[in-house]
């Protein structure tokens, strides 16, 4: 029985690769909430619930993740020391979940019609809307670990432990030194200077409450320009029931991949300004066509500025992306 033992411990190690972190990400937001009705009432002297008060205004977040082809041992802890203008404590504790095991999924997708409207504009354009039936996605894509594979895993923080998940001071800066330790693969030391930072909140000019959203005309909207930026892109969504979403982009092409929402780098979007799928910096408006949301109760649309995105060649990698999103939410509409 020892001898057996000692095979299954050897084939075991033969199989899981020894653990080796590979990528170190610092996501760093900018998010600003607006939704006119809360905000007027607000200005009123209505009393806004707690839960509702944090929806609204501008907050500043950053999110660690720390990439590691293998399993790490069983005790292994990953810490980040950050530097004092950061003003989020010493260090960060980043969470280490056990790998996935290998094998493979089909994604399942939910019963839902969606039309696709793009373009800038006070009507809708030719051979719109895109026509796309969720369910009939299903089985054209497989999520797959082939066998014996060992899938990465990742170290995140802030984690599920961590409540109420950290808020970023207004005044606070990413520059300084930074020091990652890893139990199972010693210290890198890295420094951000000012090059790389959190962006300015997107300040729209959100429609008054009043006449927020009224689908059958054009909904104009416009910000302030966010110094830094490599381009936008602006989506909204609405649904008028259960089963139907409505799209609209702010490419002035269909973009058969959607349109970026996550951390994008300077030189993607430069790709996606020329063919039409992003805006330029410069960019300060859009227009949502007429009737495009006709029938919705209410409409939730998101601008995206991409910052820059910085890589140190460390060991592990370092990277940090930055982002500044404002997400406006419309409705309801006049019966």
């Amino acid at each position: 029985m020892k001898a057996l033992g000692f095979i299954v411990i050897l084939a075991l190690a033969a199989t899981a690769p020894a653990p080796r972190p590979t990528e170190l990400v610092l996501s760093v937001t900018t998010q600003n909430s607006v939704f006119p009705g809360l905000e007027d009432l607000a200005k009123l002297g209505g009393e806004l619930p707690p839960e509702l008060k944090k929806l609204i205004g501008t907050t500043r977040t950053l999110e660690v993740a720390l990439t590691t082809t293998g399993t790490p041992p069983p005790g292994a802890v990953a810490r980040l020391t950050v530097p004092e203008s950061l003003k989020l404590g010493k260090e960060l504790t980043l969470e280490l979940p056990t790998a996935a095991k290998p094998g493979s999924a089909t994604p399942k997708f939910p019963d839902l019609a969606m039309r696709i409207y793009w373009g800038s504009s006070d009507e809708i354009g030719p051979g719109q809307p895109k026509l796309i039936d969720a369910k009939s996605l299903e089985g054209s894509a497989k999520l797959t670990t082939a066998p014996g594979k060992f899938p990465p895993t990742v170290a995140v923080w802030p984690s599920a432990k961590t409540e109420p998940t950290p808020m970023v001071a207004d005044d606070a800066s990413l520059a300084g030194a930074y020091k990652l330790t890893i139990s199972y693969a010693g210290t890198t030391p890295f420094e951000l200077d000012q090059s790389v930072d959190f962006l300015a909140p997107i300040k729209l000019t959100a429609p008054k409450s009043d006449d927020a959203f009224k689908p059958a005309q054009p909904i104009k909207l416009e910000w302030q320009p966010v110094p830094g930026v490599s381009g936008y892109t602006v989506q909204a969504m609405g649904s008028p029931d259960g089963r139907h979403s409505v799209f609209w982009w702010s490419s002035s092409t269909y973009a058969v991949n959607g349109l970026p929402f996550d951390f994008t780098a300077p030189e993607r979007i430069a790709v996606l300004i020329r063919d039409g799928l992003a805006l330029p910096p410069d960019a300060t408006a859009v227009t949502i066509p007429r009737n495009i949301f006709k029938g919705c109760d209410s409409l939730v649309v998101y601008v995206t500025a991409f910052g820059s995105v910085k890589t140190m060649p460390v060991t592990p990698t370092v990277r940090v992306q930055v982002k500044s999103v404002a997400t406006l939410v419309l409705g309801a509409p006049e019966p």
